[in-house]
């Protein structure tokens, strides 16, 4: 059966019980879905993340516990979980070295990093990218899958003994769907809500309201004040 990349995303649902490997179904080809991930697109490719699979019976019952008992956790086959990495001058080292860079370019994006109010945060970002990724890709190879962002990222770094610049942002379960579960019906809100094409400047009406900034000390100005 042919089907579009959209109707693979329409096909998706957050499946909330899973099952153990039919006899009869295919092996779940996580390497495919984490490969989608490493090829997202991040800010100057610095791929500020890293993705681990778990599928240690084990590990993954341990991990329900932090998780708020969430039975997706335990049952999946593969446990996908998305860490952002805090570590973001060594991760610009590491860039440079790998691709030759200019001095140039390097320092461009050393002082974009460092302008960042919150480092962390970015990373996060980025991780999500990828993440949207991994699940699109699922969706295409017709994966049951079951995003979650619903646990204790302390407790999840605790149980696996991550390092410290590694954040846990999201987790991923991927296996094999109930088939008697009944699923809540899915909703989406019209594009007509959610999508708006601008095909022309918006024109400034003559008389112009001031700017509510207008009273703002120049930042020069406010510079000078402060030295």
């Amino acid at each position: 059966m042919t089907t579009t990349f959209v109707g693979s995303l329409t096909w998706r649902r957050a499946i909330k019980t899973f099952v153990p490997q039919p006899p009869d179904a295919v092996p779940i080809n996580v390497d495919a879905i984490t490969a989608a991930a490493a090829e997202a697109p991040t800010s100057f490719g610095l791929q500020p993340y890293k993705i681990l699979v778990v599928t240690d019976a084990e590990i993954k019952r341990r991990l329900r516990a932090v998780a708020f008992d969430q039975p997706q956790v335990s049952d999946c086959t593969h446990l996908l979980i998305f860490c952002a990495r805090t570590d973001i001058e060594d991760r610009i080292a590491s860039y440079v070295r790998s691709t030759g860079c200019s001095t140039e370019h390097a320092s461009m994006i050393g002082g974009f990093i460092s302008g960042l109010r919150n480092q962390t945060a970015w990373a996060k970002q980025q991780t999500m990218i990828a993440f949207g990724f991994a699940l699109a890709a699922a969706a295409e190879l017709r994966v049951a899958s079951c995003p979650m962002e619903g646990f204790n990222p302390d407790g999840v770094s605790a149980i696996l003994d991550l390092p410290h610049y590694l954040a846990p942002t999201a987790f991923l379960a991927l296996g094999y769907a109930c088939p008697t579960t009944v699923l809540m019906p899915r909703f989406r809100f019209p594009r007509t809500d959610l999508v708006e094409n601008i095909a022309a400047l918006r024109t400034v009406p003559a008389t112009a309201v001031p700017s509510r900034y207008r009273h703002v000390t120049p930042v020069r100005k406010r510079r000078e004040k402060l030295e």
